[in-house]
């Protein structure tokens, strides 16, 4: 199972991530055998601490986007996410969230829970 991302988060200009969407999924549709989650920017960012906004409403749209195309949405940079952030993604569809080795045994617990 493989994960596909095209472009590095650098937590800004999230909307103009998100409107090249489609022309991404449809090049990763040739390799939907392979591939299980397409990794799409979502306001986050990590620098030794959370310091992104997670845009709600255009993560929804990236993930009814992804979905469409039988894959899954991951979302990088989920180290230090609190108990309601984390609800918030749950909430907005992500399927999946990279947790770095910053994390923390509370995260696994959350993750139950969500």
């Amino acid at each position: 199972m493989l994960e596909f991302g095209s472009e590095d988060n650098v937590g800004e200009d999230i909307e103009d991530s998100v409107s090249r969407i489609h022309e991404q999924l449809t090049f990763l549709s040739q390799y939907k055998h392979n591939v299980k989650f397409f990794v799409s920017q979502t306001g986050s960012l990590t620098k030794h601490k959370q310091v992104g906004l997670f845009n709600n409403e255009l993560v929804s749209t990236a993930v009814s986007h992804t979905h469409s195309y039988n894959l899954l949405l991951k979302e990088h940079n989920a180290d230090y996410l609190s108990p309601n952030e984390l609800i918030l993604r749950s909430q907005a569809g992500v399927d999946a969230l990279n947790i770095g080795s910053n994390s923390n045994k509370c995260y696994a617990i959350i993750g139950e829970k969500i």
